[in-house]
């Protein structure tokens, strides 16, 4: 078991994706330049790019927790029926190498450009693990998330 606590802003990797805790995901690709998380998401049908800030005291709402590690050398595809809807994917796409399943579309949902695309040809090889939040309030006050991943 490995616990994690929020990454400091300026140790943000431009144009890479963390796992977080966000309003509308928990998979997030930081922009520096527009000064937040993309993630991937719907709005009634329609896909769109949320923007979530770094949280902080007063602002945002996705924490980054830890750096994705995007490589899939030595892993195997996925089979269809191993894909869960909603979920984020390590893999190989078109323009990005993370993806969220859309199973009424039966397509990834990948950002390119700061848009969502529906990537059909994506090929999954490994579920990121989300782990649990568990909420905490620091000695010295304040409110605190710290990300418990099992089996690492």
């Amino acid at each position: 078991m490995i616990k994690l606590r929020q990454i400091s802003k300026e140790k943000l990797v431009d144009k890479r994706y963390y796992l977080g805790k966000g309003r509308n995901g928990n998979v997030g690709l930081w922009s520096k330049k527009i000064d937040c998380f993309l993630i991937p998401s719907w709005k009634f049908d329609f896909t769109v790019v949320k923007y979530e800030g770094y949280y902080s005291q007063y602002t945002g709402c996705f924490q980054p927790f830890i750096l994705i590690d995007e490589c899939v050398r030595g892993l195997n595809q996925l089979d269809k029926n191993e894909i869960i809807n909603n979920e984020e994917y390590i893999g190989i796409g078109k323009s990005q190498n993370i993806g969220r399943y859309d199973n009424k579309t039966k397509s990834f949902l990948v950002i390119k450009d700061n848009d969502v695309i529906r990537d059909k040809d994506f090929k999954a090889f490994k579920k990121i693990e989300q782990g649990k939040i568990e909420d905490h309030y620091p000695e010295f006050g304040g409110y605190g998330r710290t990300l418990i991943i099992e089996g690492l």
